[in-house]
C-alpha cells in the first residue's frame, strides 16, 4: 500500500483534492478543543445530577464513568457518542443488576422528566432492557446500570468479575455473559483504547466518519475501534495514517474470512482460553474486556465487505 494511494481519489465528501487523510483528519475530523471542553463540561454537570438523584435509597450509585467515545477520546467532530455508566451500591453478582435495573431505568426516566434542568435541551430515544438513550444538545447519550465486585481495587474487581464470568458462562451459556457483563466491563474498555497512540485514534475517527457517510450500520463503532487497534499491532511500527486506513479497509474487504482476532494479552486470569472457547472457522473479533462478546456476531459481512471494495476501487482510480 502505497501512501500515495489515498491521494489519488477522496473518501470523503469534505476532502480535498490531492489531501492526504493524514491533513484531512485534523481540518474536519478531530473535534476541536472548545468542542471538547463544552461537551465534557456539559456531560460533568449531567453525571452531577445522576449522582445526586441516586444518592438516596432505594438506589445508590458509587461512581459514574464517562465511557463511549467521549471517554474514549474518538469522538468526530460534531458527533460524540457517550456512554454514562452508573455502578450501583450493594450489587456483587450479575444476578441482582438483572433484577434491579428495569426498576433504575424507571427510576432514570423519571428523574429525568420531572427533575431535569435541560428539559429544553434533552429527549427520549429509546429503551432497551440495558439502557435508556436521550439526545442532550444533538449527541446521543446512553445511561446503563453496571456493577462492580470491588469498589476500590480495579485488578482486584476485573479479576473477580472474569471468576464470575466464567461461572456464569456454564450455568447459562456463552451468549448471556456477552450480553449482560458488556455495560459492567466498560473501564477496561475505556482504558485499552484512551490510552492508545494519536496516530491510531486519527485512523479511528476517519473510519467513523466513512460509516457515517456510507451509511454502514451494521459495524458498530468499537468493532472500528478494536479492528485499528488490531491492525496496528499486525504491522508492528508505526505507518501513515493514509497506509493504516487502508490497511483497516482491506481487513473490512475480507471480513469473511478474518478469523481468531483477540487481545490475549488482555485476558490475565485465563491466559490463552479465549483461544479455545470460540471456534476459529469462523470471523471472530472479541471484546479486549469480555472475551465472551463476539465483535462480528450478527454482522452482515458481506455488506460490509461490499462497502469497503467499493471505496478501495475509488481509491484506486
Amino acid at each position: 500500500m502505497s501512501r500515495g494511494l489515498t491521494r489519488q481519489g477522496k473518501v470523503f465528501a469534505e476532502q480535498m483534492d490531492g489531501e492526504s487523510l493524514d491533513v484531512f483528519s485534523p481540518r474536519c475530523i478531530a473535534p476541536t478543543t472548545g468542542e471538547m471542553n463544552k461537551l465534557n463540561g456539559e456531560v460533568d454537570e449531567f453525571v452531577r445530577f445522576l449522582q445526586q438523584r441516586f444518592s438516596t435509597p432505594p438506589h445508590t450509585v458509587s461512581k459514574v464513568i464517562k465511557a463511549g467515545s467521549l471517554g474514549k477520546g474518538t469522538a468526530v467532530r460534531g458527533s460524540a457518542d457517550i456512554d454514562l455508566v452508573m455502578y450501583l451500591n450493594n450489587v456483587s453478582d450479575i444476578y441482582t443488576l438483572i433484577r434491579l435495573r428495569e426498576p433504575v431505568l424507571d427510576r432514570l426516566q423519571e428523574a429525568i422528566t420531572i427533575y431535569s434542568p435541560w428539559q429544553r435541551r434533552i429527549s427520549f430515544k429509546k429503551r432497551t432492557p440495558f439502557s435508556v438513550t436521550y439526545i442532550l444538545d444533538g449527541n446521543e447519550v446512553d445511561l446503563l446500570p453496571a456493577f462492580a465486585m470491588d469498589h476500590t481495587n480495579d485488578t482486584r474487581n476485573r479479576d473477580l468479575m472474569y471468576k464470575h464470568m466464567e461461572a456464569v458462562a456454564e450455568k447459562e451459556g456463552m451468549s448471556f455473559v456477552a450480553q449482560q457483563f458488556s455495560a459492567s466491563l466498560a473501564p477496561l474498555q475505556v482504558t485499552f483504547v484512551k490510552h492508545k497512540d494519536e496516530s491510531v485514534k486519527k485512523v479511528i475517527r476517519l473510519l467513523k466518519k466513512w460509516k457515517q457517510e456510507r451509511g454502514v450500520d451494521d459495524l458498530r463503532s468499537y468493532t472500528l475501534e478494536l479492528l485499528t487497534i488490531y491492525a496496528a499491532k499486525q504491522v508492528g511500527r508505526q505507518i501513515s495514517t493514509d497506509d493504516l486506513f487502508v490497511k483497516v479497509l482491506g481487513m473490512l474487504r475480507d471480513i469473511r474470512s478474518q478469523k481468531g482476532m483477540y487481545f490475549e494479552d488482555n485476558y490475565p486470569v485465563y491466559p490463552g482460553q479465549p483461544g479455545s472457547k470460540f471456534s476459529h472457522s469462523h470471523p471472530c473479533l472479541l471484546d479486549v474486556a469480555n472475551f465472551y462478546n463476539d465483535m462480528l456476531h450478527g454482522v452482515n459481512k458481506e455488506r460490509v465487505s461490499q462497502h469497503a471494495s467499493d471505496i478501495l476501487r475509488q481509491l484506486q482510480r
